[in-house]
């Protein structure tokens, strides 16, 4: 089942830094550890087209200073009862080779300095990899097959015995903790956690892109605009960077069933392989009450709603689905014609 995606194209434009990027990124789920200017930013991501980074799409970067105990590190923890676990994302390095992911209690993988290869222990992956390259990593945790293995640009670099006990509480960390080995740049892209359990994704599929597609036309507007100044249009308050921050407009409604819906006229990049598409909402409740959210995706006339309760700080949920509500599966003209919004609940 496809679990979760986040391409960091959603939080602040390219060039924001530490605490700012770190309150978003917090509101998501991760845990930051040492986020200041001088460690942590916003860059431009990886997704290109005609030798261009496609407008819109960032990723997250690390810089790194050796022996510091102070450098930015990010790790996530999820849960998952499944027998097959996989981790995919997406680094680009400069500087030095130096750890490049780890499972806390599971595999820690290095960036071998004298090979070029990555490293789980004393075993060695199968190819050397460039520094200032991105390369899409996907770590395969099999409990039934009792492995981990480590794949690079679909090409399988290593295979290593899983621990004895298997985990059902998992957590990924990037970055470097504790006194880093090497002076550097990491740059994070495109992550993804997938699982075994009952879906139509289960097993790593190989590099993807985490495309981005704000709202660009308002279908419906039942929510009210608070702080609009000269903003009339719904959609560009659910598009904004840095939602929520000081004198930022934002959208509110107090009425059952009220709902604002929005479409996209952001492209997809090609005609590849679509595996799910997700909606995201970065909300709060304003009361004690208990209060809930509806995250509506459509494709024709067919909408499917899934409620999740609201709590007095801003958060991000995230709805994915791996088939169109009107059925079948999911391709670009389906994707980009795909109506998506809020209800109050």
């Amino acid at each position: 089942m496809y679990l979760f995606m986040d391409g960091f194209d959603q939080y602040a434009p390219a060039g924001t830094t530490g605490d700012k990027v770190q309150q978003y990124l917090q509101a998501n789920g991760y845990e930051v550890r040492n986020a200041s200017a001088a460690t942590f930013s916003i860059i431009d991501g990886r997704q290109t087209a005609n030798n261009a980074v496609i407008p819109g799409q960032r990723a997250l970067r690390f810089t790194i200073t050796q022996s510091s105990s102070v450098n930015a590190s990010l790790s996530r923890s999820f849960s998952s009862e499944a027998n097959k676990m996989v981790i995919g994302f997406a680094m680009r390095a400069t500087g030095e080779r130096m750890r490049t992911v780890r499972v806390e209690n599971i595999v820690d993988v290095d960036w071998d300095r004298e090979t070029g290869k990555l490293k789980v222990g004393d075993v060695l992956g199968a190819s050397v990899l460039i520094l200032n390259a991105w390369y899409y990593h996907e770590l395969v945790i099999d409990w039934e097959a009792g492995t981990v293995e480590v794949w690079t640009n679909n090409e399988r670099q290593l295979t290593v015995p899983t621990p004895p006990t298997k985990a059902t509480n998992y957590t990924v960390t990037w970055g470097q903790t504790g006194n880093a080995t090497g002076t550097g740049v990491q740059d994070l892209d495109d992550f993804t956690l997938i699982d075994s359990s009952n879906g139509k994704i289960v097993d790593r599929v190989g590099p993807q892109d985490v495309f981005f597609r704000p709202p660009t036309a308002d279908v419906k507007t039942e929510w009210s605009i608070v702080d609009a100044g000269k903003i009339t249009n719904h959609y560009e308050v659910a598009a904004q960077l840095l939602p929520g921050d000081n004198g930022k407009p934002y959208l509110q409604s107090n009425v059952a069933g009220a709902i604002d819906q929005f479409r996209s006229n952001a492209a997809l990049p090609n005609n590849n392989e679509i595996y799910a598409v997700a909606v995201n909402a970065y909300a709060r409740k304003g009361d004690l009450d208990d209060r809930s959210l509806g995250i509506v995706l459509q494709t024709g006339d067919t909408p499917t709603e899934t409620e999740v309760k609201l709590t007095e700080s801003f958060k991000y949920y995230q709805v994915t689905h791996e088939a169109p509500p009107s059925g079948g599966t999911w391709n670009q003209n389906m994707v980009e014609s795909t109506e998506f919004g809020i209800v109050t609940r």
